[in-house]
């Protein structure tokens, strides 16, 4: 039993709804870039009220690290730029049913799997960090979770918060030497 505790500790932990992926350009030097705005129009095929809950986490998490948004007519080092997609997965359950034979007896086997379950609909949605002058992208996170439309305001807002923390959790990256 005590074996047991560490794998259902991992499989537990791999479980998180919310999955990141963060890429970047090592090249970089990121102590450079203390100013943003977001990219005009935004078209994050979010829908409206979640562009909203995006914008503000994302104004939040990244004044709270000391960038300062710039508007206007001065421009920023880097713009913030929100894309999503919706995408569909096969169920990944199956049951299999298989005969055959074994012994002095020839024989043979016939299987078939039968998907167990419904489709699951994720949302993708992409951060995108890009330098004003050279118009480069030099970091992205890819935060792929469950679509959930039956969620409240007030539950949409703190699961958007969540996924720009866990997103921005890797900026700046740590560039190891």
């Amino acid at each position: 039993m005590s074996r047991l505790l560490p794998l259902l500790f991992l499989v537990l932990l791999s479980c998180s709804s919310i999955k990141v992926v963060h890429d970047f350009d090592q090249k970089i030097d990121y102590t450079q870039y203390r100013e943003y705005d977001f990219f005009a129009p935004l078209d994050t095929r979010l829908g409206p009220l979640d562009t909203k809950r995006a914008v503000r986490a994302i104004d939040d998490i990244l004044q709270s690290r000391g960038y300062k948004k710039v508007a206007g007519e001065n421009l920023p080092q880097f713009y913030v730029n929100i894309k999503s997609e919706i995408i569909q997965e096969a169920p990944s359950g199956s049951v299999s049913l298989g005969v055959g034979g074994t012994g002095n007896q020839v024989g043979g086997g016939v299987g078939v799997g039968v998907p167990m379950g419904e489709p699951k609909i994720r949302q993708i949605i992409y951060l995108d960090l890009v330098d004003v002058k050279g118009d480069i992208l030099f970091w992205q996170a890819r935060i792929k979770t469950p679509l959930r439309e039956d969620l409240t305001p007030q539950k949409r807002e703190s699961k958007m918060y969540e996924m720009m923390e866990k997103a921005l959790k890797a900026f700046p990256p740590e560039i190891k030497k």
